[in-house]
């Protein structure tokens, strides 16, 4: 992190569940001015910035994206000379209810953005033009699905399958043709499914803690065969900011733990990790896991290559998934009032992107007991 010690970094969405990370990481390891463009959604969370917030080295900008005006006045004023890229409307199911919301965000506000930032360098001296860096934090959902044993690489084609993959790899096309057009310095990532602290309980381990916690069963997509990678989020943060500090302008880096789990037996494991945590403080523990519909477009497998990032800047993955497990179930039993807030705020642990009906004959609820 030595080459962004004193920097002025602006991170947008830093207030969500990967922004917030971020965040803490900086104000705990460097010196950094941060200012946080969020438009304070319901996925976003103040108190995940923990003790940054409030100081003096981070404020807090109250901003959308799609507000033009709005961005092109903080980065004039702010001067960032990194920018990590993360907000956006992220939950699958929620594209599938209000698909536009998703294009309005994550395609307009990524191009908002790309022409504030594009006025702003164009002021700078040819020194802060050169030290300029722009990271785009993208999701391996652009990809579509991927059979075993292969796993996607930094030139894989886009092929998204959800109005949430698509928006996202709308703006990293958008990203890529404002570095080769106008010269943005711009450096790519992808990331596999993250869990931990603080995010919101409509994501798979959260809600599944958040059920168990009530007593209520384990709702499972189709018949959860689904897999997925999953990385810890402190260890994503760092891998941004070693990416921000020394990756190559242009390069596309996957961050993945390797680790593949069938989304049966993630629940299954951290249903066990949960009953044992439960135990301990006295609570029972009779939640079932309970097949449902799957979802629409449900992609089978997600699987990246993480050679570029290994080999060119030594990272890798500290946190194994025992350990993030163990860790996240902890800190959710530890800190009840998460969930007391997001109740209050309106969230009461229901379905999503339901809405429609999927091609086919309609699945109805199956009750299995494990």
């Amino acid at each position: 992190m030595e080459n962004v010690l004193h920097q002025r970094i602006l991170i947008t969405g830093g207030c969500g569940f990967i922004g917030s990370a971020l965040v803490r990481n900086l104000y705990r390891n460097t010196n950094a001015q941060i200012a946080i463009l969020d438009k304070l959604t319901y996925s976003a969370d103040l108190d995940a910035l923990e003790e940054a917030l409030g100081s003096k080295r981070v404020c807090v900008h109250p901003i959308d994206l799609v507000d033009q005006p709005a961005v092109g006045e903080l980065v004039q004023e702010f001067r960032p000379s990194l920018v990590l890229h993360l907000a956006a409307e992220t939950h699958v199911d929620r594209s599938i209810d209000d698909p536009l919301r998703f294009v309005q965000t994550n395609i307009m506000g990524t191009a908002n953005l790309l022409e504030a930032v594009r006025c702003y360098r164009g002021g700078l001296t040819e020194v802060e033009r050169s030290a300029f860096r722009w990271v785009q934090i993208s999701t391996d959902e652009v990809y579509g699905s991927i059979e075993s044993p292969q796993h996607f690489s930094f030139d894989s084609p886009y092929q998204p399958n959800s109005p949430y993959a698509a928006s996202k790899g709308g703006a990293d096309h958008l990203v890529r043709a404002w570095w080769k057009t106008y010269g943005i310095p711009a450096i790519f990532t992808h990331s596999c499914n993250n869990y931990g602290p603080y995010q919101h309980p409509e994501k798979l381990i959260p809600l599944m803690i958040w059920k168990g916690w009530q007593g209520e069963d384990f709702p499972v997509y189709g018949k959860g065969v689904q897999v997925r990678e999953w990385l810890y989020v402190d260890d994503h943060a760092a891998a941004l900011l070693l990416i921000a500090a020394r990756g190559r302008v242009g390069q596309t880096y996957h961050i993945t733990s390797g680790e593949e789990l069938t989304n049966i037996d993630l629940v299954e494991q951290l249903a066990e990790e949960l009953r044992h945590a439960l135990a301990a403080l006295d609570r029972p523990s009779n939640s079932a896991i309970r097949f449902v519909e799957d979802r629409p477009g449900h992609d089978l497998r997600y699987s990246m290559s993480a050679l570029a990032l290994q080999q060119e800047l030594g990272w890798r993955a500290s946190t194994s998934w025992k350990s993030g497990l163990e860790q996240t179930v902890a800190w959710y039993l530890n800190h009840p009032e998460f969930f007391d807030k997001k109740r209050q705020q309106g969230y009461k642990g229901e379905r999503q992107g339901c809405q429609i009906t999927a091609v086919g004959d309609s699945v109805s609820d199956e009750e299995v007991k494990r």
